[in-house]
């Protein structure tokens, strides 16, 4: 289950909201959203937010434990 709170807060950190790190991504900002309401990201994508949040846990956030 992916903590979308600590994600939020990740991004806060870095100073991005949903379009700035879409465009970053490459994809639309509604594509992010809806990744994020449901949980689901592919692993690239997830290696691609890790690297543009310089996330270095991101087991704690995409492989949260409920």
């Amino acid at each position: 289950m992916v903590d979308i709170n600590e994600l939020r807060a990740c991004m806060a950190r870095k100073g991005y909201t949903i379009q700035s790190l879409a465009n970053e991504m490459d994809v639309t900002s509604r594509t992010l959203s809806t990744w994020m309401k449901n949980g689901t990201f592919r692993i690239d994508k997830v290696e691609q937010i890790c690297h543009i949040l310089e996330i270095k846990k991101p087991a704690a956030i995409f492989f949260a434990k409920k």
